[in-house]
């Protein structure tokens, strides 16, 4: 969704938000997010949105806060986005899902080439965030489609593409391969290549949980 498709939310007395703590944001874990608001201001509300701005701005901190939208209070958090206030709705703990009633793997046993040549990839993939490269191809395509029905074409249903079980190993290497001819800069290949060559590369930087 781009920023500008964002609901407003104007900062008025039917929605008074309570800001009850001011925590670092790399604590929230992504996961309690729900749905992105611009806050606008009235015109006699102007400096107080203007000093709260300007406190997070200097705290790099995120404001924790509730406000009652559609009838139902909500938890939120406050943040500087350019130049306006972005209001991030939040859902509550005891509204998550516990990983524990999920059917996941326990320990499985990784070969070592599957785990080379997995990093490998990633390397390959690796690379700065680029919002703007990336499209809803359903959405494009459907646009498309009602383009050219409104046009008077026929639109035939596609047939039905059997589906087709993929070796793991088989699927990283053409993904890497995909990678090679697409990356522009040739020194990341030759690294990459290099790892590859590697009988044992330094392990993956693991990050703890909480």
């Amino acid at each position: 969704m781009e920023p500008d498709d964002f609901d407003k939310v104007p900062v008025d007395t039917t929605h008074t938000i309570e800001i009850t703590d001011f925590v670092p944001s790399a604590q929230i874990d992504p996961i309690y997010y729900q749905k992105t608001y611009y806050l606008e201001p009235e015109k006699v509300g102007g400096k107080p949105f203007a000093l709260l701005r300007e406190v997070l701005k200097d705290s790099e901190l995120v404001a924790l806060a509730k406000v009652t939208l559609r009838q139902k209070e909500q938890l939120c958090t406050l943040r500087v986005y350019e130049n306006s206030i972005a209001m991030e709705t939040m859902l509550y703990a005891d509204e998550i899902r516990s990983t524990g009633d999920l059917d996941i793997p326990g320990d499985v046993s990784i070969g070592e080439k599957e785990l080379n040549m997995a990093k490998s990839l990633v390397e390959m993939l690796t690379g700065d965030f680029e919002p703007e490269k990336y499209h809803d191809n359903y959405r494009e395509a459907l646009l498309e489609l009602i383009d050219r029905k409104a046009e008077g074409q026929e639109i035939k249903r596609p047939a039905p593409v059997a589906g087709k079980v993929t070796d793991l190993m088989e699927a990283l290497r053409a993904s890497i391969d995909a990678a090679k001819r697409e990356k522009v800069s040739g020194g990341r290949v030759q690294r990459a290549e290099e790892a590859e060559a590697e009988p044992a590369p330094k392990p993956a930087r693991r990050r703890r949980a909480g």
